[in-house]
Parts: structure tokens; sequence; C-alpha cells
């Protein structure tokens, strides 16, 4: 009798533990001297509001699926908030962060990539995105946030790296910290979306290069015609031919069809796009 009623208790554990929030919850570590006065906090699509009200359009925009909360206390007034958002896939939780992560900072290698400042410590790897805060850690503060983010890095699976098609976009040039990742909504429009892109300081004048990288083969051919026509562009374009447009927000726009990949070029003088796109050309047939 009493074995039998166990069965239904384990199955619903089990279950709790294979949702993403059940998975995150068991990547909250155990800090010895430090307490947990309350459970976890979890939240979904539906209700994320609740916790970052302000905030919530954006992590919803990168495809955000569970965000698991913890508070940890220590003597002295000592305290900790780890913060555990998981996303669709690794490229949109690097969205996430990207978009958060200043320009310049003091980077860490925790996960993929982290950085610290005081107080806050906050990190990407796999498909998770991790937001440490401490109060009241003094001249612990680095140490205790990078030994707590260490130890729940250890426990998320998958690759350490950063996106592969970071690597793609050519050095020279290049405003450091500018490189980010945009699920929807790129350039303000709702056709154009997953696009990497970096900045360019090129003679006095700011050039943004795109790729645009769908998941389906032929989405990206589908994404430029919409996109043109939707720009007033109606003739036709061939494979790899270059077409420049004037935008109204963000003045020249160049756009090439690549394999599977949509490439742009934004700002600056549209005479060099063609250039520049032919760099991210060259970096997406070097061998990796």
């Amino acid at each position: 009798m009493h074995i039998a009623c166990l069965f239904p208790l384990c199955a619903a554990v089990l279950l709790q533990a294979q949702t993403p929030s059940g998975e995150l919850t068991a990547m909250l570590p155990r800090l010895q001297g430090w307490t947990t006065p309350q459970a976890p906090g979890r939240f979904g699509p539906d209700n994320l509001y609740e916790y970052i009200n302000g905030a919530a359009e954006g992590f919803l925009e990168c495809d955000f699926q569970a965000l698991v909360t913890q508070a940890y206390e220590a003597p002295g007034g000592k305290s900790l908030t780890v913060e555990l958002y998981r996303h669709a896939d690794p490229d949109a939780a690097y969205g996430m962060y990207s978009q958060e992560r200043p320009n310049e900072g003091r980077f860490l290698s925790i996960g993929a990539q982290g950085y610290y400042e005081s107080g806050i410590l906050n990190f990407v790897k796999g498909a998770c995105y991790i937001k440490l805060s401490g109060f009241g850690l003094a001249d612990q503060d680095r140490e205790t946030l990078q030994r707590m983010a260490r130890m729940i890095a250890d426990m998320i699976p998958g690759p350490e790296g950063l996106p592969a098609l970071l690597k793609v976009f050519p050095k020279e040039g290049q405003i450091v910290g500018s490189q980010r990742y945009l699920r929807r909504n790129v350039l303000g429009y709702p056709n154009l979306e997953r696009a990497f892109t970096a900045d360019y300081r090129l003679e006095g004048k700011i050039v943004s290069l795109w790729i645009f990288a769908p998941p389906g083969v032929t989405q990206s051919s589908e994404m430029l015609a919409k996109h043109l026509r939707n720009q007033g562009h109606s003739d036709p374009v061939k494979p790899g031919q270059l077409v420049t447009l004037v935008d109204k927000h963000h003045g020249s726009v160049s756009l090439l069809l690549f394999e599977n990949r949509l490439l742009g070029a934004v700002g600056g003088d549209p005479q060099r796009h063609g250039v520049l796109i032919e760099r991210l050309k060259a970096g997406l047939k070097a061998p990796s």
C-alpha cells in the first residue's frame, strides 16, 4: 500500500525535473555557510512580467522559456540572488545576454562569456543566461560571485563557446563589444529576424554588418523577397546580386543572398558595402 503510493510521487518528481524550470532548479548550488530563506521562484512566458515587468518583452522576443530565482543569505547581512533564464537555444540566450552586456567591461572566461561589475556577475552558456547579484559582500564580492558562477556553469550542459557565426565578422575596424544577436524585429522590421551583427568605424562613420541565419534552407530568400516587396522594390533579384535600398530610418541598406544566409550592410558609405559583404562571404567560406 505504502510502496504503491510512492509511484505517483516519483513520477511527479521525475516529470518536474524534466521541465525547463525543473532543470534550472537542479542547477542551483548549495553554498557552505549560506541559507535559502525561501523556496525558488519559478516563472514562465505567461508571468515573467511579475518578476521583471519593464524588461519582460525583450526576453520574450529572445524565445524565453523559463526562469528560476533563488535568494541566499549569510551572517553579517550578506545576500546573493541567482536568476537562471532558459531560452529556446544558445543563439537566443546569447542574444539576450548581448543586449544587456556593456560594450566595455571586465569580461570573464565563465561559460561562453561573462562580465563582472561591482555586485553583479552575468554570463551565458548553452541555452542559459545567468544573472548573479550580491549585497554586503565587501572585499569578497568578486570572489564570491565568481565561485557561485563557476559552480552553476559546471552544471549547464552544452559547449562553452560563443555562437560560431560571430567569428565570421572581420576584425579590422570592428568596434569592441558591438557584437549582438537579435531574434526578431531586426532594424525595426517584423519580417527580418535571427541576425548576428557587429559595428565598424570606417572613415569616421559607423557601418553595421549583418548575418541573418534563419533555420530553414529557403527562409533567407523568402525573407529577402518579402522585405524587398515591403520596401517597394519590385525588380527581380538574382542569386548573389547586391541590392541597395535607401531606408528612411537607417540610411543605405545593402542586402545579398549567399547560399542559405542573408548578408547585409547598414549605414555609412554605400559604395563600401559591397567590399564589406565580400569579407563576410570570405569568412563563411573559410574552414572553421
